[in-house]
């Protein structure tokens, strides 16, 4: 084999000069690393994929631990609970001395840990047994904590929850607005003009304001700084500064030479157009109209200009013909602009840039956009406010409510607080990791800790990063943040640049890769309006026994069979190679791993997926939403017949047909109670339906009797759901979902179980045992920290969905020194869609932030290879035979296309047969033996003999004597009093109001309409608003009382024979006393309300009795019981 030195001198050189970069590169990374620990200084730290982060986080850390008084003098903020748990164990581990020595980063770290230890001696600080001195938390701890400073009076949190998923919440207060602004005189016009705009669809318009108030953090606080018409003046200005530093920019990136050339040409074409009659209006015009120099050049010229170089879809026109004024017969002047694009097209990022001068709106809002947007400005505010009332109702706020609290705690009026003072003076060092997903308002509140701080006072704030790696701007992460940052500091403090270049992860083979096909992909220039960041390459620092390797693979279009079975032929291939490798597949949307997922588990390959499928798509927790929504209403036709469908009763199609073919407009149950139709199945079929109606029949007998989740448990564990489960996963699911549904049918926004599957979509299944050598599936979003042996990243030709056209587009865009512009576009009209100029400006801007976001996933994708990448794709059919084909626009495989179109393989492999797409083979219904009899529950110590046959169960009431309306308001505000109770609060009269839409509809699903639906509606809420108010409820309801339980279910021996009681609520008072109480919601229809109370207590003393009897083994307490009747507010004692 030659030597390198016997290669061609031009190879030598090449070799030399890589060389040379590597070494200069290394240096450079050496000296960085070093320099990020100094404890004296400001910086932001740019860390590629690979190289380290957390490890110079950890060194940082211990290296001001050891200079500092005391711990809590440091602070470091993550965006996850998993990466401050993970910086935390690096530091405590580093130590306890557990750190690899081998290398000399691992000395480093020892090294700094023993200065630590010393420190701690010195200042006794026992940080091993007191582990919480070290603050390294979430950003979201940090509000938590700021805003629980808050006094009372400013809005604090207080004693308010943090509701996980507050959709709901925004939902209600979205349908208040509207119906108030529907009613208010003050708002009708502008909620004319809105619902004009949105065809007067109220649906849409809730679903609309429900997304503007989840992401109110962003545009509330501009709408508040001013009143409408101020506000379209910012965005006009804002306009105006974007089109000024645009032409600008142009001025600069252009050759004045070129830009004279193309004057001069597109002036010629102009007047060519002008004298072969051409009468339609353009931008071309302006050439003939107001020609000027190139320096002279107003937005018109520009956009002309931008009109005669690039196609409509933003590509470079290939060929110029007699439309755009070269006629075919004029070859000079043809040859001459050819030409000129050439030398446009090798300006780096002309492109984008004549792209974007294309799309700018003049800076002025139409009259149309301004009312719109003040009308749309008034609604919003208005949302909010209401949402500060659901807040307060329901005791529960969402993350944004908590980060404004915690910008409340440290700044008032653009001051800082007392607290942030003092905050300011006790915090001597900040560390933020991944300082490129953070939003504009995050950053504020780093300002807002941060003010105050002067150069040289020795307080330094440290920020890490990659904004190659920012990926998160669905969470409003704005990557421009960082190189603004970058350049001209945080507020008051200035901070050091510095950048690592080592990547310690992938083998070179992939850094090599990496290095050749991202500057292709992504933009030559930074941009920060436009979210565009430059590559910077990287080194490798690791080698490994056999090379690295970037393999691409082509699908058949559409097949996702075919590259699932693809993908399962390269992992058995992993396998046989290295058995022990870790391997994972990373998918652009969560949809897309379901087939993937498949195919390994039936070709034996161990999976892990993480929070891939929601827990509404698996089979035993659909089941039970069929089950909770068949109990809730008879007429829930499709529940039912899942609930027949389902493994505990497995009824096939054929038989569910054979049941219901005489009788279409029955309900099931009725059907299900029809001899004639039962007899018509077979013996079989027959004997399961007969096992699960007689479960059923007993449920709803006893639906007022226990909670709702409760008596769907109950019901499930009745007709064998358990034992119909497949396997532990099952049983797991299964806990998830009631444990789900206790949480939500106790919350003040719960409103049937209809919406229990758009609830359950936002919960993912778990998997209770995964082995080590499973293949993970995950999307690349929630893969961003990790890494792998081996990544496929399939369906790059795929699209993801888009999103839908929001009520308000809006973008806050960072600019120098601290300052930002401000735009907001309403919801065009129908009739107007595609001709507001501003709105199309911002979904042009937010389609190329997003394209260039899609480089950035990309590059998170690959990187998270250590020895091994596998990109898959798929190209459409070909259109026209002699045309190259490209892949579908708006997907990573079109974003990457520029770096492999000439690797890409010219072939696809092979597709899918029928067989394999559809199956080979019906699928087989899983279902209990129709001889299935409840399991015997284990024997347990038994104080006295019982016969099972005594067993006397809960006695159910029939009220045959209540009226329709009478029963169903009862069952309402039965319902209402078990929230209360489990609440511990009475609600004030306006959150008994807030319940009449969620009554309405309950009302309903009970089978009433309308003069009993609306009579039994305004008795419900009088009898809540009387109960509220009432002293003894207050008592009832307190939460101050002890060993409360709510309801009390109990089990036992009562006069020989086992029974099992329950009572509403049962709590010890403060004198000792424990109460059973009963609520009994009904009312005598007429007639004396003393006697009907003492005939109640007559007909219940039996029952109530055996439950005081019962509730005296529980303790040593006297006990009393009693039945209250809120619809009358009477108490009664037994």
């Amino acid at each position: 084999m030659p030597s390198a030195a016997s290669g061609s001198p031009m190879r030598w050189r090449r070799m030399r000069t890589a060389m040379s970069d590597r070494a200069l590169l290394e240096r450079l990374d050496a000296e960085a690393r070093e320099r990020a620990l100094d404890p004296r200084a400001s910086i932001l730290l740019q860390a590629p994929a690979g190289s380290g982060k957390t490890t110079v986080l950890t060194q940082r850390i211990l290296r001001l631990l050891a200079e500092v008084d005391e711990p809590e003098e440091i602070i470091a903020i993550t965006f996850t609970r998993k990466a401050a748990g993970e910086m935390r164990e690096r530091v405590f581990r580093a130590l306890r001395g557990e750190i690899d020595d081998s290398t000399p980063q691992g000395r480093r770290v020892l090294e700094l840990a023993r200065a630590v230890q010393e420190r701690s001696r010195e200042r006794g600080w026992s940080l091993e047994a007191s582990p919480g001195r070290l603050r390294i938390q979430t950003i979201d701890a940090l509000n938590r904590f700021l805003a629980r400073h808050l006094p009372i009076a400013a809005r604090a949190i207080g004693d308010l929850d943090v509701a996980e998923r507050p959709e709901a919440l925004y939902r209600l207060a979205a349908r208040r607005t509207l119906l108030d602004a529907e009613s208010d005189e003050r708002l009708q016009a502008d909620a004319e003009l809105l619902f004009e705009r949105l065809d007067n669809d109220f649906g849409r318009f809730e679903r609309l304001l429900t997304a503007m108030l989840a992401a109110r953090a962003h545009w509330l606080p501009r709408l508040l700084e001013a009143d409408e018409p101020a506000l379209c003046a910012r965005v006009e200005a804002s306009l105006e500064s974007i089109v000024g530093e645009r032409l600008s920019l142009a001025q600069r990136v252009f050759p004045h030479a070129l830009l004279a050339e193309g004057a001069d040409l597109a002036a010629q074409a102009a007047a060519r157009r002008i004298a072969d009659g051409d009468t339609s209006e353009g931008a071309w015009r302006v050439w003939l109209e107001s020609p000027r120099p190139p320096q002279a050049f107003s937005l018109r010229h520009w956009q002309a200009l931008a009109a005669l170089a690039l196609t409509q879809d933003g590509n470079w026109r290939s060929t110029l013909t007699k439309r755009e004024g070269f006629a075919a017969s004029d070859k000079a002047l043809k040859s001459r602009a050819q030409r000129w694009l050439a030398d446009l097209a090798l300006v780096p990022g002309a492109r984008e840039l004549l792209v974007e001068l294309g799309s700018l709106p003049e800076p002025r809002l139409s009259p149309q956009d301004a009312a719109a947007l003040e009308a749309l400005a008034r609604l919003l505010k208005l949302a909010a406010g209401e949402l500060e009332l659901v807040f307060q109702e329901t005791r529960r706020v969402d993350y944004t409510y908590i980060a404004a609290a915690a910008r409340r705690a440290l700044t008032e009026e653009g001051a800082p607080t007392d607290l942030g003072l003092r905050l300011g003076a006790r915090i001597r060092h900040i560390l933020v990791d991944e300082f490129q997903d953070t939003s504009i308002e995050q950053c504020a509140l780093l300002q807002a800790l941060t003010a105050g701080w002067e150069e040289g006072d020795g307080r330094t704030l440290f920020l890490v990063g990659d904004p190659m790696q920012s990926i998160y701007q669905f969470r409003e992460a704005e990557v421009g943040l960082f190189l603004r940052t970058r350049e001209s500091g945080l507020g008051n403090v200035r901070l050091q640049p510095l950048t690592l270049t080592r990547n310690f992860r992938s083998l070179p083979e992939l850094v090599e890769w990496t290095n050749r096909a991202f500057p292709r992909v992504f933009p030559a220039l930074d941009d920060p309006r436009a979210s565009a960041v430059r590559f910077l390459p990287s080194v490798a620092s690791r080698t490994g026994p056999a090379p690295g390797q970037v393999r691409l693979h082509r699908t058949p279009p559409g097949d996702a069979a075919a590259e699932a079975r693809h993908i399962v032929e390269l992992i058995r291939d992993m396998r046989s190679r290295e058995p022990s490798a870790s391997i994972a597949v990373l998918v652009t949307a969560r949809a897309h791993a379901a087939p993937i997922a498949a195919a390994l588990q039936d070709a034996g390959v161990p999976v892990a997926g993480v929070d891939l499928v929601p827990l509404a798509e698996v089979p035993v927790v659909r089941d039970l939403t069929a089950l909770a929504r068949a109990l809730d209403h008879l007429g829930d036709r499709t529940a039912w017949l899942a609930v027949l469908r389902a493994p505990w009763c497995g009824l096939t199609l054929r038989e569910l047909t054979r049941l219901l073919e005489s009788a279409p407009h029955a309900t099931v149950w009725e059907v299900m109670n029809d001899p004639a139709a039962v007899e018509r199945l077979a013996e079989d079929a027959r004997k399961r339906l007969l096992t699960a109606r007689d479960v059923l029949a007993r449920a709803l007998a006893a639906r007022d009797r226990q909670d709702f989740a409760s008596w769907v448990e109950t019901t499930w564990l009745r007709l064998g759901g358990p034992s119909a489960c497949d396997g532990a996963d099952d049983l797991e699911h299964a806990q998830a979902f009631f444990t789900a549904l206790m949480q939500w049918t106790a919350g003040p926004d719960w409103d049937g179980p209809l919406g229990l599957t758009e609830r359950l979509s936002e919960l993912f299944a778990n998997q209770t045992a995964v082995p080590a050598d499973a293949v993970q599936i995950m999307t690349i979003h929630r893969a961003k920290g990790l890494e792998f042996d081996k990544v496929i990243v399939p369906g790059l030709g795929r699209r993801t969905r888009s999103d839908p056209e929001p009520l308000l587009r809006w973008l806050e865009l960072p600019r120098d020194p601290d300052g930002s512009d401000l735009l907001m576009a309403p919801l065009p009209g129908s009739t107007r869609r595609g001709r507001e100029p501003l709105n199309e400006y911002l979904k042009s801007l937010q389609a190329r932030r997003s394209a260039h976001e899609r480089a950035r996933l990309l590059y998170v994708a690959a990187t998270r290879a250590r020895s091994e990448l596998h990109l898959i794709g798929e190209l459409p059919e070909a259109s026209d035979p002699d045309r190259p084909v490209a892949p579908a626009s708006g997907t990573l495989l079109a974003t990457l296309w520029p770096a492999i179109a000439a690797e890409f393989p010219p072939e696809p492999i092979a597709a899918s047969t029928a067989a394999m797409r559809e199956g080979t083979q019906p699928a087989l219904i899983r279902r209990l033996p129709s001889d299935w009899v409840p399991p015997e529950v284990p024997a347990g110590p038994t104080p006295q003999n019982v016969a099972i046959a005594s067993y006397e169960p809960r006695h159910v009431r029939d009220f045959p004597w209540a009226s329709e309306v009478a029963r169903c308001v009862g069952t309402v505000v039965h319902e209402q009093l078990r929230r209360w109770s489990r609440q511990g609060t009475l609600p004030s009269h306006q959150q008994i109001a807030a319940t009449r839409r969620a009554l309405e509809e309950r009302l309903g699903r009970l089978g009433l309409t309308g003069a009993e639906w609306h009579e039994a509606l305004e008795k419900a809420l009088a009898a809540l608003s009387a109960c509220a108010a009432d002293a003894r409820s207050r008592w009832i309801f307190s939460n101050a009382h002890a060993e409360i339980a709510c309801p009390l279910e109990l089990t036992g021996v009562y006069e020989g024979r086992l029974v099992s009681v329950l009572a509403d609520r049962s709590f010890v008072d403060e004198q000792g006393t424990r109460w059973v109480i009963d609520f009994k919601v009904v009312a005598p229809e007429g007639g004396d309300i003393q006697t009907f109370v003492a005939s109640e207590l007559e007909r219940y003393r039996a029952e109530l009795e055996r439950c005081v009897t019962l509730a005296r083994r529980l303790g040593p307490q006297p006990v009393r019981g009693a039945l209250y009747f809120p619809l009358l507010c009477v108490f009664r004692e037994l």
